[in-house]
């Protein structure tokens, strides 16, 4: 069985449960329609924000720390489907098999159930793991090494064939633009209009840091995106009014007696919980993963890289070396997945 600390609690509340406990996606329906659509038919979600909806019925079923503080607090995320922890099996399936207490996200619980391995043992036996995109590939490269497992296989991910956004901000802007109107026009009117030179400027003197040029180049041409935008790993770039106020609010969360597990923190990057030379560009719809500029790097890093951090998890990954760069990181997942937006248009 893939477990967790309390996975034999948990595997027994379902099994109190029964498939009963599935229910509807929060408080918009359109979520259930979408939660449903995901698994194909094949699946069900136990709805772990079903406490937004005040039924404390529900509320049981949220064992992990994320969630049960959106049970507590009836949080729900502007898209519910970026809760990274989620109860998923497949109709019929005993919870204690595999995907029983495997918090991941949807994309990858579902790639798991096509698999035909069952349990944990028959998983770490494959001698091959093909898997669909790079992300579900990193959760499960870190759910390995969380638990100390041994995967002898080889992990191979698919490489779909990408076309590149080569240049300056501007240039890589403009070639994605151009695909996003053949190929996702919604996700293209998500990126808001410019802002203008006084509020970047109000905002680079609220923060008392300067702003690097190709970001600022970026926010002249876009101001960045409407709530539920995609970036990379789910995150929605903020408007340049609301970088004070979010880099004030990370300030404020920063705990003297917090100890992070250096570890788990890319090269390049300072081990801290947070920094003041840090400057969060986007938040993810969970609003506990923050994408930042790190103007301050360690030996290795470079000035204006971009880093993700989590409330909940001590490790800092590192995503692009520059704002530019982080547009092609974009492009690439926009086309192999790794972004995921609406249905494709064409």
């Amino acid at each position: 069985m893939l477990t967790t600390s309390s996975s034999k609690d948990k595997a027994g509340r379902l099994r109190e449960l029964g498939t009963d406990a599935v229910i509807d996606y929060v408080a918009d329906p359109k979520w259930g329609e979408r939660a449903k659509a995901l698994t194909g038919g094949r699946g069900v979600l136990v709805g772990l924000l079903a406490g937004a909806r005040g039924d404390e019925s529900h509320t049981h079923s949220f064992t992990a720390g994320t969630c049960r503080e959106h049970a507590e607090r009836r949080l729900v995320p502007s898209n519910p489907m970026d809760c990274r922890h989620r109860l998923w099996w497949p109709p019929g399936m005993d919870p204690t098999t595999l995907l029983a207490d495997l918090e991941v996200s949807v994309a990858t619980a579902d790639f798991l159930a096509t698999l035909p391995a069952k349990t944990l043992a028959e998983l770490l036996a494959l001698p091959v793991l093909e898997v669909p995109k790079k992300r579900i590939a990193q959760e499960l490269e870190s759910f390995f090494a969380s638990e100390e497992l041994d995967f002898a296989g080889t992990l191979v991910v698919d490489v779909v064939p990408t076309l590149p956004a080569t240049g300056d901000v501007l240039e890589r802007w403009g070639t994605i633009e151009a695909w996003l109107a053949q190929h996702h026009p919604a996700e293209r009117e998500a990126f808001r209009a410019p802002a203008r030179e006084e509020e970047i400027a109000a905002a680079e003197a609220a923060l008392g840091l300067q702003l690097p040029l190709d970001y600022r180049s970026f926010l002249l041409v876009h101001d960045g995106q409407d709530d539920g935008g995609a970036m990379v790993w789910t995150c929605t770039l903020h408007p340049v009014g609301r970088l004070a106020e979010e880099h004030k609010e990370q300030l404020g969360l920063l705990d003297e007696d917090f100890e992070l597990d250096a570890s788990e923190v890319a090269e390049g990057i300072r081990p801290v919980q947070y920094s003041p030379q840090w400057i969060p560009i986007g938040t993810s719809a969970r609003g506990r993963d923050f994408l930042s500029i790190d103007l301050d790097p360690a030996d290795g890093g470079t000035r204006g890289q971009i880093i993700l951090t989590a409330v909940d998890s001590d490790a800092h990954q590192l995503i692009a070396s520059s704002f530019t760069e982080l547009l092609s990181v974009y492009f690439e997942g926009l086309q192999n997945g790794d972004v995921e937006v609406g249905a494709q248009d064409d």
